[in-house]
């Protein structure tokens, strides 16, 4: 549904409910289904606006694998401010949505606007998380706490279709570390496989900054281990360089 662009999302919408329902691992057919006409849909009109998408959705769609949300990146918070507020008329005018079929909740994180919605698409309800980035206000430095670079090279990624993949975050902190390139990430996907981003370097990072990095890398890896990615690279060398 990524390069079929709505076309695709409305063919799924009109057909998924009179598909026959089955289950796969823990979730049905159809609950897997509504869950991606609707973050589509939210991404489809994003590109509109000229945003980006990228991290663990970006990423599945390559993969595969589950994904926990959906996340948008925009160039300015002028633009993502603008595009929370079409939210509601998007599901309305696109999906059809009464104005009972769906609720949105927004929490404020420190790198960017959460919003969480649960709308009933069809006869089915479903729910998805959508993380809303403006550059201006998140960086991949370190921020008072919480931003940091991606842990593996399929997260570094963005995709909007008048550009195609590309870097989201233009340079490396180590500069003579090996970048892959996005053809051998997009194949890596393919097979379910990361890349551990090797070229953070914490030099010159107090304790607790390295500590929070710390707890942030492995959560961040032991989440998609679970999820069925995995993760190339010598993982084992680089905790013990860097944080040891």
């Amino acid at each position: 549904m990524l390069s079929g662009g709505m076309f695709h999302v409305f063919k799924c919408l009109q057909t998924f409910e009179h598909s026959q329902d089955i289950l796969i691992g823990d979730e049905t057919l159809h609950s897997i289904d509504a869950k991606d006409i609707l973050a589509f849909t939210i991404a489809h009109s994003a590109f509109c606006d000229e945003a980006h998408i990228f991290g663990g959705f970006l990423c599945s769609i390559y993969s595969g694998l589950e994904y926990d949300d959906l996340d948008i990146l925009f160039d300015s918070r002028k633009a993502a401010i603008s595009f929370m507020r079409k939210i509601p008329s998007i599901l309305e005018l696109f999906l059809g949505l009464e104005f009972h079929d769906f609720e949105i909740t927004l929490k404020k994180k420190e790198y960017c606007s959460s919003l969480h919605v649960t709308a009933k698409i069809g006869k089915v309800m479903t729910q998805l998380t959508i993380d809303i980035v403006n550059s201006e206000e998140c960086s991949p430095q370190f921020q008072g706490g919480g931003v940091f670079f991606p842990v593996t090279w399929g997260r570094m990624l963005k995709y909007r279709p008048r550009n195609g993949l590309n870097w989201r975050i233009q340079s490396p902190i180590k500069n003579y570390c090996k970048i892959p390139s996005i053809d051998y990430i997009k194949h890596n996907l393919s097979q379910s496989k990361d890349i551990l981003n090797t070229s953070i370097s914490c030099g010159g990072w107090n304790k607790k900054k390295i500590q929070l990095f710390e707890e942030y890398f492995r959560l961040k890896i032991e989440k998609m281990k679970k999820q069925g990615y995995v993760i190339s690279g010598n993982y084992d060398a680089y905790i013990k360089n860097v944080f040891n």
